[in-house]
């Protein structure tokens, strides 16, 4: 059997997608493990589609094409008008933002409209269905695959919790890990247990339950605390947009765009702490 290749199958879905809507595309992306590039074997391919518009004779021919294309199995991801995608709830598209690799077009007029206390937000939201939903699994169906869902939902949250802490949206999970404190760390290292176990035992069903039950349980309370001043709660979250494009533009000068991310996200972190120093000067 053909050995899968990622790029081989973008390319043909590419094809695919701007002969059926050619002019009327506004964005294509990649989301998901393989936007990230620590996609497994049985990893979903999360393809972004952006039309003019959208109705729902356009959401049968593009059902159709990836019907067409081979590994439909495989096939996942989100298809929008311009104008929904626009209006979207802010805290969702903060992490439609961040987590997509540009294919085609640009989401950048999404970026402007991303404001920090919808980071805020996506973090309690994240963290209220985590708990809600990690309640209810040890509570009524007691799946093992439905407890590590709400761990990789809670990676997710993590991302946001370290952007604001930050100013860095970290994708791949080692760099993400490099910018949490324990506690959050141990957070992540417990789903990539729960992800290596072939057979989880009633023991670890119930630590892992309880672990991210108390994680998510405080987060809904500090998300939800006064921020005392909005002076204050900048410095203590991260930096503003303008230093951030600076940072940004200090990384790209030292490694290049193209560079090691490991190495960006370090310059980045350590170039966001100095923008903090100087704010409470």
């Amino acid at each position: 059997m053909e050995r899968f290749s990622i790029d081989h199958w973008v390319d043909q879905y590419v094809d695919a997608v701007m002969a059926a809507f050619r002019t009327r595309i506004r964005f294509i992306g990649l989301q998901g493990s393989w936007g990230r590039g620590e996609a497994t074997p049985v990893s979903d391919i999360d393809m972004v589609l952006v039309l003019d518009a959208v109705d729902y004779t356009d959401v049968k021919k593009y059902s159709q094409i990836l019907d067409n294309l081979p590994y439909r199995e495989k096939s996942c991801g989100f298809i929008s008008g311009c104008a929904e995608l626009e209006e979207w709830e802010k805290s969702d598209l903060f992490q439609f933002f961040n987590d997509t690799t540009v294919i085609f077009g640009s989401l950048e007029y999404i970026l402007k409209s991303i404001k920090r206390e919808d980071v805020l937000r996506a973090v309690k939201i994240g963290a209220c269905n985590i708990y809600h939903g990690c309640v209810h699994n040890a509570v009524h169906e007691k799946r093992t695959d439905v407890l590590q869902s709400h761990y990789k939902a809670a990676a997710f949250t993590l991302r946001a919790i370290a952007y604001l802490k930050k100013g860095i949206f970290a994708r791949k999970t080692v760099d993400l890990m490099e910018l949490l404190d324990a506690e959050d760390r141990e957070i992540l290292r417990q789903g990539a247990r729960l992800s290596e176990e072939k057979c989880i035992s009633d023991t670890l069903f119930n630590t892992s339950s309880a672990l991210l039950i108390q994680w998510a349980s405080r987060w809904i309370v500090k998300s939800s605390q006064p921020t005392k001043t909005q002076s204050n709660f900048n410095r203590e979250v991260g930096t503003t947009t303008h230093q951030r494009n600076i940072v940004t533009q200090m990384v790209d000068g030292i490694v290049g765009k193209n560079g090691d991310e490991s190495i960006r996200h370090k310059l980045a972190g350590r170039a966001s702490e100095y923008w903090m120093l100087i704010d409470e000067e």
